[in-house]
């Protein structure tokens, strides 16, 4: 799945694939809508590259999503949502 970027949580879609950076605690992140529909920001546990550009965003490690049961485990790749 690709990953599309939005400008402001003003545009921001909520749809998987989708993110945008938003300022939280003080500190500039991203917010990501994951392809299990689930919403996820980053923390310091993971390292964002390339977030400026929807081709080439990273996150790393991988991002393991389980709000009550696991529903998605997987990375995001020079902007590409991949799961494992």
């Amino acid at each position: 799945m690709k990953a599309k970027k939005f400008d402001s949580m003003d545009s921001f879609d909520f749809k998987p694939g989708s993110y945008c950076f938003v300022k939280a605690e003080g500190r500039l992140g991203v917010f990501i809508t994951l392809p299990c529909g689930h919403n996820f920001m980053p923390d310091n546990k993971w390292q964002l590259e390339n977030p400026e550009d929807e081709n080439k965003i990273t996150v790393r490690p991988s991002i393991f999503c389980s709000p009550s049961k696991p529903c998605w485990h997987g990375y995001l790749t020079n902007g590409e949502f991949k799961q494992v």
